[in-house]
């Protein structure tokens, strides 16, 4: 049911009426029932909607009331609201959110802060609606800061036209572009929004047609980027309501949670200045704005609350860089199509284009008064950047395919003699500058452009930032160019601006299809000169001004005085080389040379110094012009710096006089360091060349550092940031003079404070003996330097002698381990004097060794220089286990100070030293079975010890029984014990028991005894032997092991059986226990009653005889295995069946023998080759087949098995397949053979029509498609290919394509396909031929006739009545011309349009066609002739008023691409009746002077006149 809600605003606030329509078909009705609902049938009132349109009729009714409208009740339509009133809305986001949601992702910001991006959103809209002011246009971005982000407010307020409540709708919907959105006028006129007229783009510069708010996303999108809610607030030109719509995202997320239609709200409709349905205490600037309503005509504000921290604080601090961006998306709007060019000082330039003004200004909380900053005051946005700095630009316009329209220019930034002007984005966050990681004193200048992109790109007249177009293929730096210099293209930059034909991302960042639309070939680009364009090459005028921006603005060094290249290694690869060298430069007129004396700028210090040459990189030789280079300096005083400076030509002082640079140098070369001065203020002195014990102090040192003038320095001369490495210090270092050597044991560096001199504290750890110096050098900073130049720093050296004192202890010195029970080790001894110094032990020195748990004994010590040793000390101890046992060895030497040591040891068990095996009795074993004894390995303290490769050996032997090689090994290497064993004792023949003796010993080791124990084998009782019997017919055949068993191949082998014999030879009763472990290999079960019995299941024999079988028999017991084995191979049987096959090519031409041969072979029942037959075999194979020639077929038997048949050949004439019937005895086999052409010997030419009759075609026609087939003697077509074939034909005739010889197929055929024909009338010949076999062949001659085509004209035939003479200005005699087709008659189908008549200057040439570059007039003919189709009238044509040589000449336009011209007609057009008069050298102003002489008053001397008999073409 439809419900409008009526309001009634004559007076007070009543809430709205709900009034049905339903049944209201007119406006009386309507009328009728909102005065029975309010009570109003004797008052007067008027119905308006929200936007103050009256519904006064049936048309308003129809067009403005529907489904939820919003109505007033008014006194009349111009009262004002005594209440506020709210209006439902409705702003689901429109279909485009589905269709478009994937053009662009919302501020992929690349680096950027998006900040400023969604600011220009909102100033777009503002743009947009102040188009069409009258007066200024004003835009103002407020921002109410607060400590507390959840109070900061930001405003944006323009001017504009402002939103009815209908259009303030249509703004909420999301994707509701401007070609969507409809507006309402006061009197219900609706319309599209968009009133631009996009005819009108051609006309306004740079597209500055303010026609940028486009999408209906931009807004909605940056003010939920920018904050959580947002208040629209505008007032509609004309209107005396206030609209106001809050969206909040607080709100949407309160309407999901109470399961309300989220995208519903309210309008709310008000009177200018009305606050009243503000609540709270935070809410002030919202109430200044509004209270600031009243009074404005037209307006709408942006009111945004809920701004995240991080926005707050790029906002308050990042003022400047947002505020620069803004300035820079829009400065063509804020300064003109010029943009902001350079004026007069401290002041603003006008601004052309509506006087658009976009003011910002920031309040914070605590200052009285807000910052404000017009962009328009923005002097460092990068476009005003490259317009101030540029000196030329180059302006061009391109058109693209449609109505795209696209205006650019180029500026360029000269070089001016030391950096270039080219401006740096200092906002650009991608402009990182990466530090060189080699340390050097090259300084790279700045290199202009760089990487950067050419063009920025403007839509509408604002930028996209983050859409640049790099080049264009006439602006592109060519690969070689020799007049202007690579790094010009380094100093240009460029601006596109475009209509709105271009499309661009929803939110303005990004083009989509500008630069592929640019860089097609159809886009037309022409240069802009004051205003104009020149239609010219654009690539040659564009490298004309960039040469000429570069010889007169760019300002450049001289090089002069060449001496050569070199290459400098401590640079960069890249910079290494070629560097050129120069003795003399020429800078902005003055000149400087080898050997002077400059001073440098901008550098940390300043530098002063020699010049040894000028550095220019770059492949360069002799005299160049350059930008750059560098300055080898030697730093004077030289003796002081002692080295090389590279300073950039840009750091040279030009301004530096040389006598302040003298005074300098002077100055500095006096106030170097002369002497040493050292004192000792606490006594104990070090003299020099004094010796002095161990241990002994060397008391404090003071030092001080004189000049040349007497003064005590600390530093050398110098300032700024290289003070630190001017510090003098004094190092102090002690020297220990060895024999391996100088040793530094002590080193202080000493520096001179503001309360202190330089001290050094006094010593007492010098107690190494030997010489030794005590050294005192001056040196620079913390480097170390100790000289400048050739200059050494000064020192003092004190020379001394350390000795050493008595022992007073000793240390036990490096043991070599590792220690084992019974293994003698040494032990060494050092004796030390107090200080640890090695000293000579006492005399008479014994040592003692004790040690708990051991037995320690020594053989004897001797001395080795300060060193005791103590050899071969043995222990003898108890050790569990094989990690060795810890134990703790004193040694004592009585008579020291300090006589005693602790050592703790670590003892392992020792050597091997004997072998524990047990059992010692005698062992029983049955032949075929294994022995085992325990064996332990001890040493000499009978501990069990373990080392690597330890391995027990035992080994067997026995009187008179061979074959006994058993070995068993043991491997003890870990464990020290283990059961030795090892494979079966197996003894060959043994009948009777026997004894054998295992000898168990250390493999590798003499040391240790062997130990012997017996053994006692006896014979084994389990089975032996296995013997295997079959019956082949009636006798039995014994089957050997390991051998093979022939027999018919598909038959079995039957009547197996066996018998088992042990070690003795005695047969075994069979069991069916026994019989059990018996295993064969032909089937899976045996019948265990017939093994018992010793019978074998039957053996299946293969059926081919290349598949043998191998069968075994093994029988598996605990006392060993006992295996039996055989192969069955089969043989083949008796001829069953014949097989005949070709051996090669199956094709046989007819009437020659085949080339391959037939092979025939005998094969049994199964298929089995039978490879040999007998001698009369031959004779029963016999051969048949339709046209065989039998008698000259030849058979013999095959190499290997079967026939060899050859000599194969059939006579007839038909083609096709035949088999040859081979048969042998009763065994019958077919081969099927195809009979082909034989050798080509004609020519055919296939579907050509009426080969004996000629073909008829005109002149240019195309001939039925040529195939020529290759044929034997009897017409077959012969299928041999890669034969030439060659298309012989008369010399007149020419064919298109051209006849080439051709190869003929895989099918003998060749395709020559479609040919025109151009000849002249008559008849011709086309003749195939074929190379074959060094032999030609000719195939039939084919005819064509040539007539002539009466529709082509060929001819142009002029006739007309000769003069001499012709007057300028009169007309021609009639011409009559005539076009003829190739019979020399008239063409009846010519037209007249295609017919016209040339006039031009005679050129002096006699070729018929036109020459190009000369200006002429063109005639149509009158009419035609209608008694002569073809011929055509020229009456009354005019002679060219200017006389002269002329040639006229006629011309018919056959086709597009063909013309027929007449011969030329040569005549003369002499001079008519004057009628003009004119001068020849003009005399110039006319000037005189009030002088008595004539020649001073004499206007003009002389004149040159001429008569004209004519205006001039």
């Amino acid at each position: 049911m439809s419900i409008v809600f009526v309001f009634d605003r004559r007076s007070g606030n009543e809430p709205e009426h709900f009034i049905s329509l339903g049944g209201l078909f007119s406006f009386s009705e309507f009328r009728q029932t909102v005065t029975e609902d309010f009570g109003l049938s004797d008052q007067k009132f008027v119905i308006a909607t929200t936007g103050r349109v009256e519904i006064r009729d049936d048309d308003t009714y129809e067009r403005f009331v529907d489904d939820g409208t919003t109505l007033y009740l008014l006194h009349d339509i111009n009262q004002e609201l005594t209440a506020q009133a709210t209006e439902r809305v409705a702003f689901l986001p429109h279909y485009d959110t589905l269709v478009k949601s994937g053009i662009y992702e919302y501020y992929a910001s690349a680096g950027h802060n998006p900040l400023p991006y969604a600011f220009a959103e909102l100033i777009d809209n503002a743009l947009a609606a102040t188009a069409k002011n009258s007066g200024p246009r004003e835009i103002e971005l407020r921002l109410f800061m607060d400590n507390d982000p959840s109070k900061t407010v930001i405003c944006v307020i323009d001017n504009g036209k402002g939103m009815t409540s209908r259009e303030l709708n249509q703004w909420a919907i999301y994707r509701l572009s401007k070609f969507s959105r409809r507006s309402t006028d006061e009197l219900g006129n609706t319309s599209n929004e968009s009133t631009h007229d996009e005819t009108e783009d051609e006309h306004i510069p740079r597209s500055l047609n303010s026609d940028i708010s486009y999408f209906g996303v931009g807004g909605k999108q940056a003010v939920f980027f920018i904050g959580t809610s947002t208040r629209m607030i505008s007032k509609p030109k004309g209107s005396i309501d206030v609209h106001e719509l809050l969206v909040s995202k607080e709100d949407f997320e309160q309407k999901e949670r109470n399961k309300e239609a989220i995208y519903e709200g309210y309008i709310r409709n008000r009177k200018a200045g009305d606050a009243s349905h503000l609540c709270g205490n935070n809410l002030d600037c919202m109430r200044d704005l509004i209270s600031a309503e009243r009074g404005k005509d037209q307006f709408t504000a942006v009111v945004i609350t809920g701004i995240p921290t991080a926005h707050v604080h790029y906002l308050r601090y990042g003022f400047n860089i947002w505020c620069t961006q803004l300035a820079n998306i829009y400065h063509y709007y804020i300064h003109g199509q010029d943009g902001n060019v350079a004026t007069a000082a401290h002041s603003r330039a006008a601004n052309p284009l509506k006087n658009i003004n976009v003011e910002l200004k920031m309040y914070s909380r605590g200052q009285i008064q807000p910052k404000v900053l017009n962009l328009r005051d923005i002097e460092e946005d990068m476009q005003t950047l490259f317009i101030r700095s540029a000196a030329n630009t180059f302006e061009f316009r391109a058109k693209v395919e449609g109505t795209g329209i696209v205006e650019g220019i180029i500026r360029y930034h000269p070089f001016l003699f030391d950096r270039e002007t080219y401006p740096d984005d200092f906002f650009d966050p991608r402009e990182v500058e990466v530090e060189d990681e080699h340390d050097h004193d090259y300084t790279i200048p700045a290199s202009g452009r760089g990487h950067h992109a050419i063009f920025n790109c403007f839509w509408n007249g604002r930028l996209i930032p983050y859409t640049t177009v790099e080049e264009f293929s006439w602006c592109a730096q060519p690969k070689k160019t020799k007049l202007i210099p690579q790094e010009c293209w380094n100093r240009i930059s460029g601006v596109l601006w475009t209509n709105a034909k271009f499309q661009v991302s929803t939110n303005k960042l990004t083009f989509l299809d500008l630069e592929v639309r640019l860089k097609d070939k159809n886009t037309v680009f022409t240069r802009i000169i004051n205003g104009q364009e020149r239609r010219a090459n654009i690539d040659k005028q564009f490298l004309d001004w960039l040469k000429e921006c570069h010889e007169q603005s760019d300002k450049q060094v001289k090089f002069s005085e060449f001496k050569g290249q070199i290459t400098r290694p401590a640079l960069p690869k890249n910079k290494q080389g070629p560097w050129a060298v120069y003795e003399e430069i020429q800078w902005d007129g003055r000149t400087y040379q080898k050997g002077d004396m400059i001073k440098t700028c901008r550098t940390a210090p300043v530098l002063y110094g020699r010049v040894n040459r000028f550095l220019l990189f770059g492949d360069h030789d002799g005299e160049v012009f350059a930008t750059g280079g560098e300055i080898e300096l030697q730093q004077e005083p030289h003796y002081f710096y002692d080295e090389v400076k590279y300073v950039p030509l840009f750091k040279l002082d030009r301004s530096a006089p040389q006598d302040v640079i003298t005074r300098a140098i002077e100055e500095d070369k006096s106030k170097l360091p002369e002497k040493l001065i050292i004192s000792w203020p606490e006594g104990e002195e070090l003299k020099d060349g004094e010796k002095v014990p161990a241990g002994r102090t060397i008391g404090a040192i003071k030092a001080e550092i004189m000049n040349k003038k007497g003064e005590l320095i600390s530093k050398l001369p110098g300032s700024g940031s290289s003070q630190a490495k001017k510090r003098l210090l004094i190092e102090l270092t002690v020297i220990w003079h060895s024999r391996n050597g100088d040793e530094i044991i002590a080193s202080h560096i000493s520096s001179h404070g503001t309360n202190w001199p330089y001290w050094f504290k006094k010593m007492e750890n010098i107690r190494k003996m030997g010489p030794h110096t005590l050294n005192l050098q001056v040196c620079l900073s913390e480097s170390g330097v100790t000289s400048l130049a050739d200059t050494k720093l000064p020192s003092a050296k004190y020379r001394f002698t350390v000795t050493e004192a008595n022992a007073v202890r000793f240390i036990v010195g490096m043991l070599d381990g590792p220690f084992r029970i019974g293994s003698p080790f040494n032990v060494p001894l050092e004796f030390q004097d107090m200080f640890g110094n090695l000293t000579k032990y006492p005399a008479s020195v014994k040592p003692l060794l004790a040690a708990s748990g051991l037995e320690l004994s020594y053989g004897w010590s001797i001395s080795r220089g300060n060193t005791l040793l103590v050899n071969d000390i043995v222990a003898l101890g108890t050790v569990q286990t094989n990690a060795g046992k810890n134990f703790n060895l004193e040694i004592k030497i009585l008579g020291l100070e300090e006589d005693s040591q602790m050592l703790k040891i670590r003892l392992l068990p020792g050597l091997p030293h004997s072998i524990s095996v047990s059992p010692e009795d005698p062992q029983s074993i049955e032949n075929g079975e294994s022995v085992s004894f325990e064996v332990e390995v001890k040493d000499k303290g009978q501990n069990l010890t373990t080392q690597p490769k330890i391995t027990v050996v035992a080994t067997f032997a026995c009187d008179g029984v061979d074959g006994l090689s058993t070995t068993y090994f043991l491997d003890c290497s870990n464990t020290g014990r283990g059961t030795l064993s090892g494979p079966p004792l197996l003894l060959k023949k043994l009948r009777d028991p026997v004894n054998i003796t295992a000898s168990i010993d250390l493999q590798g080791n003499r040391d240790v005894a062997a130990v012997k124990r017996s053994i006692i084998v006896a014979p084994s009782k389990h089975a032996a032997v296995l013997q295997l019997t079959y019956r082949n017919g009636d006798k039995t055949v014994s089957v050997v092991n390991n051998k093979d068993v022939l027999i018919e191949a598909g038959s079995f082998l039957t009547h197996l059986q066996f018998k088992l014999l042990d070690e003795a030879g005695r047969e075994i009763p069979l069991d069916s226990k026994l019989v059990s472990k018996l295993k064969v290999s032909w089937v899976q079960k045996t019948q265990v009653g017939e093994l018992v019995q010793g019978v074998l299941p039957n053996i299946k024999v293969p059926n081919s005889v290349v598949d043998s079988r191998c069968v075994s028999i093994s029988i598996h017991d605990s006392a060993g295995d006992l295996d039996f084995s055989f192969t069955v191979r089969p043989v083949a049987g008796e001829p069953a069946c014949i097989k005949a096959v070709c051996s090669g090519d199956s094709s046989i031409r007819l009437g020659h023998p085949l080339k391959a041969d037939i092979l025939a072979t005998l094969a049994d029942r199964h298929g089995n080759l039978i490879k040999k037959l007998p001698p009369r075999a031959l004779a029963d194979l016999q051969l048949s087949g339709e046209g065989l020639v039998v008698e000259e077929t030849v058979r013999s038997f095959g190499q290997t098995s079967g026939f060899h048949i050859s000599g194969i050949r059939f006579n007839g004439s038909e083609l096709g397949t035949r088999e040859l019937c081979i048969t042998w005895r009763n065994l019958i086999s077919y081969v099927r053979l195809s009979v082909i052409a034989g050798p080509a010997t004609k020519l055919r030419v296939a579907d050509w029509p009426e080969q004996d009759e000629p073909i008829v075609v005109s002149n240019g026609d195309k001939l039925p498609p040529l195939t020529v087939q290759l044929c034997d003697d009897a017409g077959h077509s012969a299928a041999e290919p890669n034969v030439k074939v060659q298309l012989h034909k008369d010399s007149a005739l020419k064919l298109t394509p051209v006849s080439t010889s051709l190869k003929t197929n895989e099918n003998g055929k060749v395709h020559f396909g479609v040919f025109t024909v151009h000849a002249s009338r008559g008849t011709y010949e086309l003749v195939p031929k074929a190379f074959i076999q060094r032999s030609m062949v000719s195939g039939p001659a084919l005819k064509v006739t040539i007539q002539p085509d009466t529709n082509k004209p060929v001819k142009v035939d002029v006739r007309f009545e000769t003069q001499r003479t012709y007057s300028a200005g009169s007309v021609f005699s009639d011409f009559i011309v005539r076009v003829l087709a190739e019979d020399d008659m008239l063409l009846d189908t010519a037209e007249s349009a295609k017919m016209s008549m040339i006039i031009r200057k005679a050129v002096g040439t006699t070729q018929q066609t036109p020459a190009q570059g000369f200006q002429a007039m063109s005639f149509p003919p009158d009419d035609a002739d209608s008694d002569k189709k073809g011929a055509f009238c020229f009456r009354k044509k005019p002679i060219p008023e200017v006389a002269g040589a002329y040639e006229v000449q006629f011309v018919y336009n056959a086709d597009k691409s063909t013309k027929i011209y007449s011969r030329l007609i040569l005549l003369e057009v002499k001079p008519s009746v004057p009628v003009t008069i004119s001068v020849l050298n003009s005399p110039g102003v006319a000037t005189a002077s009030n002088a008595r002489k004539p020649l001073s008053r004499l206007l003009i001397r002389s004149v040159t006149l001429a008569l004209n008999v004519g205006l001039r073409l």
